[in-house]
């Protein structure tokens, strides 16, 4: 019996049988990888470096299964031997035909005498995969293995799964069926936040049919809310997957300002429901894919799918979109995959490009629309032509950033544009190792977002918001904080841990212009903390070290 909680993409082998005298002649390899969706697939190898066959991605994680694995010594020669794989067999008498076979020319056994179980190892990159494995039974024949009384195993499906609405109740419901004797009660377990340790129940209802339910208390806007059905009949257990999702409707802003340690936002792999204006329409920065952006008050996300033609559904600048899918992340850049998209309204404007100086290029501006002031070209070749994606290095006096020109954009076999420019575009990121705080990028999606520079005698002092980076960091245990207000107005600055909670907070009104915080960390523990500022219609976030 195995129970997959975390796989590589790659596949990895977790099980094989040996010779009796235990060595690295592995033979009966059992796989296990997952797809870009987290379905899981089964495989089996006969032996070291030989084919692996895997089954189809129709397996889930925290789900139990029995899987039945048969090494067969054939005489004929000495590479003829066959392994096969059963993935939850029906359980009887006769042999069932194997879900999987492979009878790949690889020397074959002597013997057979040993089990193994592979521990990984994580400093060579190598990661075996999360399990729990039980109730292994050995034999010679299939009447040995399934020999005894068997128990039929509650079998639970169709568990609802959606972004729940915020602040009322609402229901779960489930299927769940067993092959003989009774189904004794069924539960849902969950718990909120990430906080593991708050976990609680409820007992689902029989609705009728197949159908169990049951209806759980309001939770608030953004709340994570992760779940999971255990089912026991026969007197034994059955446990589905987990389900993540945000309750709600969430803001952007939350999946640049709650990240772990390594950068990755902490609602990684949760459904997510959002609503936002398209700032960069489908078609522009791919023509193959799904791959174009959204925004709303606080913050922006890249939308990102397989499979865009020019027969697809298209979705363009202006339009009001309450988008469904997965957070996910590509090189640091967080992403809703796997999504669905309802248009609510279009011809709508876009939010205005946030100022910022290359210096102030972080996290918090990802994804969204921005404008750099003064930018001149510093490396890299302006591209002759379009269908080739060009990076250059910029700076504004503040520090250099990537420009990334995508090939698909109308930019490349336009004029060089004479530099110093205003440039405006979407923040992205490219940073392929963790932890994911670098290799950000300025994306334009035209010709027309590279703007000449205007020069006038006497330029009017304006402000824009702007929260800059803490310095010194890290720190111990003071440090100064930098910020500018657009105009007067109330603020309201807090200093989150890594697990969200507040540890400082600091509101009240202040004019328009340049202000600081000194912040002094001498009672907290040294730590990653993340400092967050809103007024107006501003947010902004930023990452600190304390170091003690």
């Amino acid at each position: 019996m195995v129970n997959i909680t975390s796989a590589q993409e790659t596949g990895t082998y977790f099980l094989h049988l040996g010779p009796t005298t235990i060595s690295t002649l592995f033979k009966g390899k059992v796989f296990v990888q997952r797809d870009a969706s987290n379905n899981l697939a089964f495989g089996v190898a006969k032996a070291n470096n030989t084919e692996v066959v895997y089954s189809a991605y129709s397996y889930s994680y925290n789900t139990t299964y029995l899987l039945v694995l048969k090494y067969t010594f054939n005489s004929g020669s000495t590479n003829d031997d066959e392994v096969k794989l059963w993935i939850n067999p029906v359980i009887s008498s006769i042999e069932p035909p194997a879900d999987l076979t492979q009878t790949d020319a690889g020397n074959d056994a002597d013997n057979l005498g040993s089990v193994a179980l592979r521990q990984g190892t994580p400093s060579t990159g190598i990661s075996s995969p999360g399990l729990i494995l039980d109730g292994i039974r050995l034999g010679t024949s299939w009447s040995d293995v399934v020999s005894g009384a068997v128990t039929p195993l509650p079998s639970i499906s169709n568990v609802l799964y959606q972004p729940f609405s915020a602040n009322q109740p609402f229901e779960i419901t489930c299927d769940v069926t067993i092959a003989s004797g009774t189904i004794d009660s069924v539960y849902l377990y969950y718990y909120t936040d990430f906080n593991p340790t708050s976990q609680d129940s409820l007992p689902m209802n029989f609705l009728g049919g197949d159908s169990y339910g049951t209806t759980v208390s309001a939770l608030p806007n953004g709340t994570s809310f992760i779940y999971w059905v255990k089912a026991w009949g026969n007197g034994v257990a059955s446990t589905s997957q987990q389900y993540k999702v945000i309750v709600g409707i969430p803001e952007m802003g939350m999946f640049h300002s709650q990240l772990d340690a390594n950068g990755l936002p902490r609602h990684l792999n949760h459904l997510a429901r959002l609503r936002g204006i398209v700032t960069v329409s489908t078609g522009v920065f791919s023509i193959t894919n799904y791959d174009f952006y959204i925004q709303d008050n606080t913050g922006g996300i890249n939308i990102f799918s397989y499979g865009y033609s020019a027969d697809s559904t298209h979705y363009y600048q202006g339009d009001s979109l309450e988008v469904v899918g997965a957070i996910d992340v590509y090189n640091g850049k967080v992403e809703i995959t796997n999504f669905k998209a309802v248009v609510l309204s279009s011809g709508n404007p876009l939010p205005a490009p946030i100022e910022i100086n290359i210096e102030d290029m972080g996290e918090e501006y990802e994804s969204r629309l921005i404008s750099i002031d003064n930018v001149s070209l510093v490396s890299g070749t302006w591209p002759p032509t379009t269908g080739t994606s060009t990076n250059l290095t910029i700076n504004d006096g503040s520090g250099d950033l990537i420009l990334r020109i995508v090939g698909t954009t109308d930019i490349g076999g336009n004029p060089e544009p004479n530099w110093p420019i205003t440039l405006v575009g979407i923040g992205g990121q490219f940073d392929n190792s963790a932890p994911y705080f670098e290799g950000y990028q300025i994306l334009p999606r035209s010709y027309a977002d590279f703007i000449p520079t205007a020069i006038t005698a006497d330029p009017p002092v304006m402000y824009e918001y702007r929260l800059s980076q803490n310095y010194p960091n890290p720190f111990n245990p003071e440090t100064r904080i930098t910020y500018t207000l657009k105009k007067a107005g109330k603020i309201d600055f807090r200093v989150y841990n890594l697990l969200g909670q507040e540890v400082y907070r600091l509101t009240g009104e202040k004019p328009a212009g340049s202000h600081e915080v000194v912040f002094d960390g001498k009672n907290l523990p040294a730590g990653i903390y993340f400092y967050q500022l809103k007024s107006g219609d501003f947010t902004g976030v930023r990452k600190m070290i304390l170091s003690k």
